[in-house]
């Protein structure tokens, strides 16, 4: 049994939410990302910058090389273009349903998993269509094992309460796999790349060209 997390890296600074989403982030340095939009780090950011800075589970060194690595991702091996993660249709065939006439087709959704060294964590990755625009948009979901979350009662054998939190706790392991995170998120589009980028360049300036 996997809990399912769409970790995020930002929140926007900005409007009417960007007092309230500083309060959420314990890094109120803001960048720009993709959109020129002003954001905060978030999430997988403070997993990483706290792991390098403080718990020094992650070398400045190991964190350079990840960022150079996702410098140097071509445009044409991105996710959200290579032909192995289109998204795929059939021909419609015509089919007759409670006496109306419908066009039916199958599509499907590529989804490819990583997993994380010796642990039984996974990373997936699903293309889907934008929802406010033309185009593809990868989607990153981190499953974490259950068992691998502390809560204040075993949730095996259960249903989980509405909002019912679980406790994650960051070892040197979890470090790593926060900066292999990086890495997968730099490759799903120019957008993200950018923004990973962006992002690594304010939590580590010596790297800003």
């Amino acid at each position: 049994m996997y809990v399912e997390w769409q970790i995020g890296y930002d929140l926007l600074a900005s409007g009417k939410d960007g007092e309230k989403n500083k309060e959420k982030t314990s890094i109120p340095t803001t960048f720009k990302n993709y959109k020129q939009e002003n954001k905060y780090a978030y999430e997988l950011n403070e997993i990483l910058y706290y792991a390098v800075k403080e718990l020094k589970f992650i070398s400045p060194n190991e964190v350079e090389q990840t960022y150079k690595s996702i410098k140097n991702t071509p445009d044409a091996n991105l996710l959200d273009v290579i032909d192995s993660m289109r998204i795929s249709r059939t021909n419609p065939i015509e089919t007759q349903i409670n006496g109306m006439n419908f066009y039916e087709m199958k599509v499907s959704y590529p989804l490819i998993m990583y997993k994380f060294g010796k642990y039984d964590i996974y990373a997936e990755v699903i293309n889907r269509e934008k929802q406010r625009a033309v185009g593809v948009q990868p989607m990153l979901y981190l499953c974490i094992p259950i068992t691998l979350l502390n809560f204040s009662q075993n949730p095996l054998g259960r249903i989980l309460d509405r909002n019912e939190c679980g406790e994650w706790i960051i070892q040197k392991g979890e470090a790593e796999l926060a900066l292999e995170l990086f890495r997968i998120f730099g490759m799903l589009s120019k957008k993200h790349r950018y923004d990973v980028l962006a992002i690594l360049e304010m939590l580590f300036p010596q790297w800003k060209e």
